[in-house]
């Protein structure tokens, strides 16, 4: 009943003289209905419900559909322009641990917990053939609907599950990839015509590619490559990765054969692996190429780990990767590797609960450090647990700012250490 329930209060909404007029309450609806809709139905592979997804960036860009449509002088695909809006709902989704997925990952035996699950390409909003416009509330509500169903099938995600490996039943980490996102449907009510009505002029909404689409803090498509191949690490591959390597990720301070991309702008509602690596990779130099640091090969933003086919192994002289493959490395470790050295037992972690109990932004401080540094200090670290916040980004302020090998102040650093104390206090 998802998609009738959805209908059904729209379409009362729209019948409503009072309401259909006020464009921030139109806007408002479609979006807060079209979120509680995706929250009752699942992704195809473990049955997961969105948790959360970008609501209002969703309402700003339906607003901005609305006025365009008022202001149209010609038939106007208003469904359509909502496009970006649902675009960026998904950009940033991130779905519900539970329930655990029943399909072993793949090189593994079974799933034991999930770690993460998330939408990592947000789909297309293009529907198989072209609808004229209506002004009928029943008849949009029926495109609005026909739309975002073509939409969900074409978005897809990843799942890090905690899962057992043959032939000892191993536990280790592993990626499970979904295509699609499931709704229960809602029948049409009143036949959709094909033909626009002779005489009567069709303006087809200009709209922005999907990659993009973004606002004053969106960025959408920051990972544009196709997320269906990124497949499971082996287990082989998953004994290598864990733990990272010692001295923490990143290249070496004060490099000259490295590049700064450009991301984009933080989006600081994000989740915290998402918020996380674009963070670190706004301050990580960048190498498409492997390259020797300090004895070790490293490339990407800094990783001795490469996705190579669907499965992620160590870097070897020679290897060659992409911005978007290797903030998917990136997204892993964050999730995985560098939260497994901050969160723990010992004088430089904290608990589970004392994680759960930091905002996303305060999170991604934490863990920014951790992957520059290697760990928490224990001065940071027990700051957190007292709960005494300002004492924490004091000491992430005062952290490391020389080269572990030249001794240097770097500049870079000094910068990193300020922006990771003002992300933990914003």
């Amino acid at each position: 009943m998802s998609w009738v329930t959805f209908k059904q209060n729209i379409v009362r909404m729209s019948e409503n003289p009072e309401s259909i007029n006020n464009i921030d309450l139109v806007a408002k609806t479609y979006a807060e209905e079209y979120d509680a809709c995706i929250k009752r139905g699942m992704d195809i592979i473990s049955m997961a419900s969105v948790k959360q997804g970008n609501v209002e960036t969703m309402k700003t860009l339906f607003k901005f559909a609305l006025q365009q449509g008022q202001l149209s002088t010609v038939g106007y695909d208003l469904v359509g322009a909502m496009g970006p809006g649902v675009i960026a709902y998904w950009s940033s989704a991130v779905l519900n641990e539970f329930p655990i997925p029943i399909i072993p990952a793949p090189g593994t035996v079974s799933n034991i917990s999930v770690y993460y699950n998330m939408a990592m390409t947000p789909g297309l909003w293009k529907p198989a053939f072209l609808i004229p416009p209506t002004t009928i509330p029943q008849t949009l509500v029926d495109i609005f609907i026909f739309y975002a169903q073509s939409h969900l099938a074409t978005i897809t995600g990843f799942i890090i599950t905690n899962s057992l490996y043959p032939p000892f039943a191993t536990p280790g980490p592993a990626i499970i990839n979904w295509t699609g996102y499931f709704i229960d449907p809602a029948p049409v009510s009143v036949k959709v015509s094909l033909d626009i009505p002779a005489g009567e002029l069709y303006q087809k909404p200009e709209q922005e590619p999907e990659n993009e689409i973004s606002n004053e803090i969106l960025s959408i498509n920051d990972l544009p490559a196709d997320a269906t191949t990124f497949e499971s690490a082996e287990q082989e591959d998953v004994i290598v990765f864990l733990p990272p390597a010692p001295k923490g990720g990143g290249f070496s301070s004060g490099r000259t054969d490295v590049t700064i991309v450009n991301l984009g702008a933080l989006d600081l509602s994000a989740d915290w692996i998402t918020l996380s690596s674009k963070f670190i990779g706004r301050h990580e130099g960048f190498s498409p190429k492997a390259l020797n640091d300090e004895g070790t090969p490293r490339l990407g933003f800094g990783s001795d780990k490469i996705l190579d086919g669907g499965k992620i192994r160590n870097v070897k002289y020679g290897d060659t990767t992409t911005t978007a493959d290797a903030l998917k490395v990136l997204q892993y470790e964050v999730s995985v590797s560098y939260k497994g050295r901050l969160v723990g037992t010992g004088a430089t972690k904290i608990s589970e609960a004392d994680f759960n109990n930091l905002n996303n932004k305060q999170k991604a401080a934490c863990l920014s450090f951790v992957y520059n540094c290697g760990s928490l200090r224990k001065g940071i670290a027990q700051a957190i647990r007292n709960r005494n916040y300002a004492e924490a980004a004091a000491g992430l302020l005062n952290g490391p700012v020389k080269g572990s090998q030249s001794g240097k102040i770097y500049p870079g650093l000094v910068k990193r250490r300020k922006e990771e104390s003002t992300l933990f206090l914003s």
